[in-house]
């Protein structure tokens, strides 16, 4: 019988969603970047759209939680500083991030 993978180790993508707004941006770990967005725009009093995403698993998900700690607002929202900002453009994926902020 197979061991299922821990919660922590689990493959998919670290994201950044930036409120539209508010400029504050999310670190999140999900499976699913499209569905992901519908559920997060769900809550949001402001729109939402992808700035950047990685591979990644929950454990690198707080590893840059812990990384922005300086400049976290609120829960998993931070501050679009230069740092941030800098760290999303040289590291994401930003190419193809109209197929999922729509």
């Amino acid at each position: 019988m197979k061991r299922k993978k821990a919660e922590s180790d689990q493959e998919g993508f670290v994201y950044f969603l930036q409120g539209t707004s508010s400029g504050w941006v999310k670190i999140g770990f999900t499976t699913d970047l499209k569905r992901r967005l519908r559920t997060q725009q769900g809550g949001s009093p402001e729109k939402l759209k992808y700035i950047g995403y990685m591979k990644g698993t929950k454990t690198d998900e707080k590893k840059l939680h812990k990384y922005f700690e300086h400049v976290r607002r609120r829960g998993e929202w931070f501050d679009a500083n230069f740092f941030l900002m800098s760290f999303v453009c040289e590291k994401c994926n930003r190419d193809d991030l109209e197929k999922y902020n729509k």
